[in-house]
């Protein structure tokens, strides 16, 4: 899928900036900001014509130290593409996620927790939680520190229908209970809990 540049203008404008602008008043304001810029240069370099070129140069390259047609496409499709991701997983599951799903919700978002932003921006530009962030980073720095074993948590041992099986030895325990009790109520709240789970 090609990646479209003006769909993602407003991540953009947060991470670069709208720029000047193209109104008339915009260009003015451009026109007289570059005068500055010219005017400083030209008092540093003195009277040397060739240490002016130099030095507007080696501004010019110290602002452009990266190719921005390239790198900040594929920065803002990797935050689009891991955006969509959580968004689509959490749509599906309604957050009652299944061991092997939790653990790779858990692994994203160690991952972006790790980037060097204030946490409740990149929660807010990837539209989810600083305090599911705040975990990740947590839990992912004890595991580098080998404070403890495991990267991921899960929620019991997994079932091939992938249900823990603490949750399927207590649903089993239920029905059994119900069906010697002759209870309707612990019947039905036990066939409630299992569409529920399902959704």
């Amino acid at each position: 899928m090609d990646f479209e540049f003006s769909s993602h203008r407003s991540i953009i404008d947060e991470i670069v900036g709208k720029g000047y602008g193209h109104t008339e008043s915009d260009e003015r304001l451009l026109r007289m900001h570059t005068q500055e810029v010219v005017e400083l240069i030209l008092k540093k370099a003195g009277e040397d014509v060739l240490k002016e070129i130099e030095l507007a140069a080696a501004v010019k390259d110290r602002l452009t130290d990266f190719n921005p047609n390239k790198d900040l496409c594929v920065a803002l499709a990797i935050v689009e593409s891991v955006k969509s991701w959580l968004k689509e997983i959490k749509n599906k599951f309604k957050g009652r996620f299944p061991n092997d799903i939790r653990s790779l919700y858990q692994g994203v978002h160690q991952a972006v927790s790790l980037a060097d932003a204030k946490r409740s921006d990149v929660a807010r530009l990837l539209g989810t939680s600083s305090r599911l962030l705040k975990e990740g980073r947590a839990h992912f720095c004890a595991f580098i520190e080998g404070k403890i074993k495991d990267l991921v948590e899960f929620r019991g041992k997994m079932r091939s229908d992938k249900f823990p099986e603490e949750w399927a030895e207590c649903r089993a325990r239920t029905y059994t209970r119900g069906l010697q009790r002759g209870s309707l109520s612990t019947l039905r709240a036990f066939a409630f809990a299992m569409f529920d789970w399902r959704r």
